[in-house]
């Protein structure tokens, strides 16, 4: 799985670190969701769907999400709502998208 940024370094031992703005990186033990798709047909794996808007952090009681541009709509409808109730929803959207549903 691919997630926005990352660093290089080059042979002269340089390097560079880009970090998309206003994206909050992904942290070790910490738990989110990841809404993916396939990358293109040369490569192997998966990327976040819609870049950082599809990353969302549910560590803690309320969701944060990861694309932090004020006024974004899906920090908007997301940001400190309810961890157990976003899942709840996301159970109920790919139930709803089943064949013959859930």
């Amino acid at each position: 799985m691919s997630l926005p940024g990352g660093s290089y370094v080059f042979p002269d031992k340089t390097f560079v670190y880009v970090n998309p703005y206003k994206y909050k990186q992904a942290e070790d033990s910490r738990t989110y969701v990841f809404f993916l798709k396939k990358k293109g047909i040369a490569y192997a794996g998966h990327e976040l769907a819609a870049g950082p808007q599809g990353q969302f952090e549910i560590t803690g009681p309320t969701v944060q999400p990861a694309h932090l541009v004020p006024g974004g709509p899906l920090l908007v409808r997301y940001k400190g709502k309810r961890t157990t109730i976003f899942l709840s929803d996301l159970e109920r959207a790919a139930g709803s998208n089943r064949k013959g549903g859930a």
